[in-house]
């Protein structure tokens, strides 16, 4: 899954199930029938209309999830009143900086995170924090954006292999691996030591090369591309 490729970034629908049987009322009878307890066809299901009502409390809103070097990312404090006169303090995870923004209900974030031992980083947090208002006639949202804050969990993934540097890694202690498939910063000492189900990828690419007389780019792309694209993809020579 790309980092731009979410499950919920496509359209979505509501389905109205007119749902029968079972053990309540009873499994369903044809219209002849004289049980009264049964449900009886045929049957309709008449819908008047469907309201989508948008929340009215105040939110952030920006991409839940983002490249570890991805740069420009927005995220603005939405459903705010735009007379009240509210400076905001903005708190972004320790590998991003605020570009530009902060004290406004809108900022934008250059994300620059090195991946050492996963190629998804879970829940870091975009947070923010409104400065003291009157509490008179304020509305219960913006006394919690107040006293606790808003926050967006968010998501750092690398793919890619763009964030991952043999440079910043410790190697003491892993098993080396005469290869490197063609990719020496990318399918790096750390990638290869990834455990895909009971094997690592090197221990895979290692035994494809020993066992079945592979040559070291053809077993890299079976096991890079062909069978673990997710946990060896970095040592996919394809890519």
């Amino acid at each position: 899954m790309k980092p731009y490729h979410w499950s919920f970034d496509e359209e979505f629908y509501f389905i109205f199930n007119l749902a029968v049987g079972g053990n309540w009322p009873g499994n369903p009878l044809d219209e002849d029938s004289s049980d009264g307890d049964a449900i009886a066809f045929p049957q309709r299901l008449e819908v008047d209309y469907v309201r989508v009502y948008e929340g009215i409390f105040p939110r952030v809103v920006g991409k839940s999830v983002v490249g570890c070097s991805e740069k420009n990312v927005a995220y603005e404090v939405v459903n705010i009143d735009a007379t009240t006169d509210i400076r905001y303090t903005w708190t972004v995870p320790e590998h991003a900086i605020i570009k530009e923004g902060q004290g406004t209900s809108r900022i934008i974030v250059n994300f620059d995170f090195t991946t050492m031992e996963s190629n998804i980083i879970e829940d870091e947090m975009i947070h923010v924090q409104a400065n003291e208002l009157e509490n008179n006639g304020i509305s219960m949202g913006l006394l919690k954006l107040q006293e606790n804050g808003l926050g967006r969990r968010v998501k750092v993934v690398d793919f890619d292999g763009k964030c991952s540097s043999s440079d910043n890694l410790n190697t003491t202690g892993l098993k080396e691996f005469n290869f490197d498939c063609g990719r020496p910063s990318d399918c790096n000492p750390f990638v290869l030591q990834r455990v895909t189900e009971e094997f690592t990828c090197g221990e895979r690419i290692e035994w494809l090369i020993n066992e079945e007389d592979m040559v070291e780019m053809d077993a890299c792309k079976e096991v890079g591309y062909v069978q673990f694209h997710g946990r060896c993809g970095h040592c996919n020579p394809l890519s």
